[in-house]
């Protein structure tokens, strides 16, 4: 998982297909047509940012994908990077090119960078 951020700062890095959680576990926040909505616990959601919002930490919830659509944005040129635990490693050339355990692949948590 990623390190705790402003609400500043989880704004600038969200991307579209992840959510960001507070450290209180009221709130999820995600883009939706371009509007950053947030849904509290009851599943109310709101589109503006109030005062109180500025206190608020928060954690991005990377969008993951399996296996097999990660090597294929491989494939395409981009950057795959594998999550496991707290770990993070990053793919942009050859996959041959590290040491790996296949299944760890296949069953790993991946994301695509653009």
């Amino acid at each position: 998982m990623s390190e705790w951020l402003t609400t500043g700062e989880m704004i600038d890095q969200l991307k579209d297909g992840e959510t960001a959680k507070s450290t209180d576990g009221e709130y999820e926040a995600y883009w939706h047509h371009g509007l950053l909505k947030f849904i509290d616990k009851r599943g109310d959601v709101q589109e503006r940012i109030i005062k109180s919002d500025q206190e608020r930490r928060w954690q991005i919830i990377p969008k993951f994908v399996k296996f097999e659509e990660a090597l294929k944005a491989y494939q395409d040129g981009k950057t795959i990077v594998l999550h496991l635990g707290d770990k993070k490693y990053k793919y942009s050339k050859s996959l041959v090119e590290e040491p790996f355990i296949l299944h760890i692949f296949v069953n790993g948590y991946w994301t695509i960078e653009d």
